[in-house]
């Protein structure tokens, strides 16, 4: 039933570990986006976490489809990132945002 495998070598491990990274990359927002988004998410209010930072944990949140998937060490953690996506949503800021983030994605 189980089967002993051969251990993955260092280059098999830094493959896979740059696949993973180039299909997270998708989920960061690029200068022209952030650019038409940073209006509606101002810095200096609560957070110490970068504003950019924080949407991009939500739309790689939703793009993984999962509000449990592991955020990648580069994001803040994921209750930071849960807390500011509510209050985004409660304010409205983040669904207006959004109408100008997929109209941006849908022009290019």
């Amino acid at each position: 039933m189980w089967q002993v495998l051969a251990e993955e070598t260092d280059k098999q491990t830094e493959a896979l570990s740059s696949k993973s990274h180039k299909r997270l990359t998708a989920a960061y927002v690029t200068d022209q986006q952030w650019a038409v988004l940073a209006p509606y998410f101002p810095v200096g209010s609560r957070s110490k976490y970068d504003k950019r930072d924080l949407v991009s944990a939500v739309l790689f949140i939703k793009q993984t489809g999962s509000a449990w998937t592991k955020l990648p060490d580069r994001f803040p953690p994921y209750k930071t990132v849960y807390a500011f996506y509510k209050r985004a949503t409660k304010l409205g800021i983040w669904q207006r945002a959004m109408s100008d983030y997929e109209t941006l994605k849908t022009n290019n």
